[in-house]
C-alpha cells in the first residue's frame, strides 16, 4: 500500500502556483502511481471547489480520475464555507477503505476526515530454538550418577582425549535428566534502550499478573498495578537516558541532523536513478551535459 499526501498551496503574490500548473503536476504524479499494481491512497488539500459542477478545472480533474479508474471518496463539504476542498482518492474497485466520516472538530477552517483501512498485520518472523528444563532436574540423583562415572582410559590417552570422554559422558547424563526440547518462538528484536533493569522489572510484573489472575484478590491486583506503573516509569526513564546519550554523542551538526532524521522515521534515499548501473552512470551524466 502506498499513501501519498498532496497539498496545493493557495495562490499568493509571492507564489504563482495556479490551478492549471497544479493539475498538470498532479496528472504526472498519478501517472507514476496508477500503473503500479499496489494499492494507492491519495489524500490532501486541493484548495479549489471540487463540489462546483461548472468549474472547468473540476471537470478536468474528474475526467482525469475517470480515465485512470480512480474516484474521489469525499462527496460532502470539508470546509466551513460548505465547499469540498479536501480529497481522498482511491481506485474505483478499492473496498479496503470504509467508515469515511467528515466532522467539524473546530480545529481549523477545514474539517477532520477519518476513515478505516482494512489491511493485514505484517507477518512476524518465527524461529526454532532448543532449551533444557533445568528447573526440573533432580540434583541429588544427577550428583550421584556423576560421582559414579567410570571412564575407561589407557596409557595412550592425553588430557584432551580424557576431557572429551568426560564431556560426552556428562552430555549423555544431561540428555537423560533434561533432554533438549525444540520450540518455535516469535523473533522480536528488543529495542536498544531495553536494559537489564527493564527486563527484570517486566519479569516481576508478569509474575505479579499471573498471581493476580490465579487468585483474583484485591491485594494481588494492587501488587500487579504497582509493578505495572513501575515498569512504565522505568521504560520512560530508559528512553530519556538513551536518547539523551545519543544526542550528547553527536559531535557535529551533521550527525545531529542524521540522528533526528532517524528518530523521525525518515529514510535516507539517493537522488540518483536506479535504472542505470553504477558503471554506466558517469557516462550518462557526461553525455547529458554534453548534449
Amino acid at each position: 500500500m502506498k499513501l501519498i499526501a498532496i497539498y496545493r498551496p493557495p495562490p499568493s503574490k509571492k507564489i504563482k502556483f495556479t490551478t492549471a500548473v497544479f493539475l498538470d503536476e498532479f496528472e504526472d504524479l498519478i501517472d507514476s502511481y496508477v500503473t503500479d499494481q499496489q494499492q494507492i491512497i491519495l489524500l490532501g488539500d486541493i484548495n479549489f471547489h471540487y463540489d462546483s459542477t461548472t468549474d472547468n478545472y473540476v471537470k478536468k480533474l474528474k475526467t482525469m480520475l475517470n480515465n485512470r479508474n480512480l474516484r474521489q471518496a469525499i462527496d460532502e463539504p470539508t470546509h466551513i464555507k460548505t465547499h469540498t476542498l479536501d480529497w481522498l482518492i482511491l481506485r474505483e474497485d478499492d473496498t479496503s477503505i470504509y467508515d469515511i466520516q467528515v466532522a467539524d472538530k473546530a480545529l481549523s477552517d477545514h474539517f477532520v476526515i477519518t476513515f478505516t483501512i482494512a489491511i493485514d498485520r505484517p507477518k512476524v518472523e518465527k524461529k526454532t530454538v532448543t532449551s533444557r528444563n533445568i528447573k526440573q532436574l533432580d540434583h541429588e540423583e544427577l550428583s550421584n550418577e556423576v560421582k559414579a562415572i567410570a571412564i575407561e582410559h589407557s596409557p595412550n590417552d592425553t588430557s584432551t582425549s580424557l576431557v572429551e570422554k568426560y564431556n560426552i559422558t556428562l552430555e549423555k547424563l544431561l540428555d537423560k535428566h533434561a533432554p533438549l526440547r525444540a520450540r518455535t518462538i516469535t523473533d522480536r528484536t528488543s529495542a536498544p534502550l531495553i536494559n537489564a533493569d527493564v527486563k527484570l522489572q517486566k519479569q516481576q510484573r508478569r509474575q505479579a499478573e499471573c498471581a493476580w489472575r490465579k487468585e483474583k484478590t484485591t491485594v494481588k491486583r494492587q501488587i500487579y498495578q504497582y509493578h505495572h506503573k513501575r515498569v512504565k516509569k522505568t521504560i520512560n526513564n530508559a528512553k530519556r537516558d538513551y536518547y539523551r546519550s545519543k544526542i550528547s554523542s553527536c559531535s557535529t551538526s551533521k550527525a545531529l541532523f542524521r540522528l533526528t532524521s532517524t528518530l523521525s522515521g525518515k529514510s535516507k534515499s539517493t537522488p540518483l536513478p536506479d535504472q542505470i548501473t553504477d558503471d554506466k552512470l558517469p557516462d550518462s551524466f557526461c553525455a547529458y551535459f554534453h548534449d
